[in-house]
């Protein structure tokens, strides 16, 4: 596992408990004699979603877009219920940048549902208290010190 990749495992089950992440996930298709293969570093499930995680080191725009292409085409999960979240670690690299690739190609897919997305940076993304998809939630942090109540964290 890479540098960063390690970083981003340690910093989420400290933030948001053991357990969470399921770990690599990786889709193989072989047709025609070609073979097509795509992974992402981390992985979540919760209430029937699948969270596809990419810890992205670099500045990876590109890559990142043909890698939800491959996923989208490869995976088999509900689309609807499926995200590709992806965490920048170039401190000095916009997220957004990738958004805008992302919601450029999304409707270019198929006429078919395609996966939602999300980027971050990874202090913007270790700011974020709770990830909830339509009715799930599906983590939430533990308060923080300082926070009235008490609070755990839920996967």
């Amino acid at each position: 596992m890479a540098k960063n990749e390690q970083l981003f495992r340690t910093t989420f089950t400290e933030q948001y408990g053991e357990g969470c992440l399921r770990g690599k996930k990786r889709y193989v298709e072989r047709t025609d004699g070609y073979g097509v293969a795509i992974s992402t570093d981390d992985s979540l499930e919760h209430d029937g979603w699948l969270i596809l995680i990419e810890v992205d080191s670099f500045t990876t725009t590109k890559p990142a877009v043909g890698q939800y292409v491959l996923l989208n085409q490869l995976c088999s999960h509900d689309p609807l219920k499926t995200l590709f979240l992806i965490v920048h670690y170039n401190k000095s690299f916009n997220a957004e940048r990738t958004a805008k690739n992302l919601a450029f190609i999304k409707p270019l897919l198929s006429p078919q549902p395609s996966f939602r997305y999300a980027a971050f940076t990874k202090d913007s993304f270790f700011l974020v208290t709770k990830l909830q998809l339509g009715d799930a939630l599906v983590f939430e942090a533990p308060l923080r010190r300082g926070d009235s109540g008490s609070g755990a964290p839920s996967c």
